[in-house]
């Protein structure tokens, strides 16, 4: 499985420093959530609301695989690959 193969991605909502960082990925703007602007840095609680976020839109639906993936202090990244 690939990022390729996501129909979402959800990362954690940390910094500005976020579109940066998924352009050096290769992923595109339309790929992931994005909310720091209008939220900030919300901690640990950012991918779980940006995963009720994406719910609410619509932006996920049955049958769609969506990475959601946290980020901590120093090189500390963990994920999962969840198909709804």
């Amino acid at each position: 499985m690939t990022l390729k193969d996501m129909v979402l991605i959800i990362p954690h909502q940390a910094s500005r420093a976020l579109p940066v960082i998924m352009k050096k990925l290769g992923i595109e703007k339309t790929k992931y959530m994005n909310y720091v602007e209008e939220y900030g840095n919300m901690i640990v609680a950012s991918v779980p609301y940006m995963l009720c976020l994406a719910f609410e839109h619509g932006d996920i639906q049955k049958g769609h695989r969506i990475l959601l993936f946290g980020t901590a202090a120093g090189l500390t990244i963990s994920g999962l690959i969840l198909q709804i």
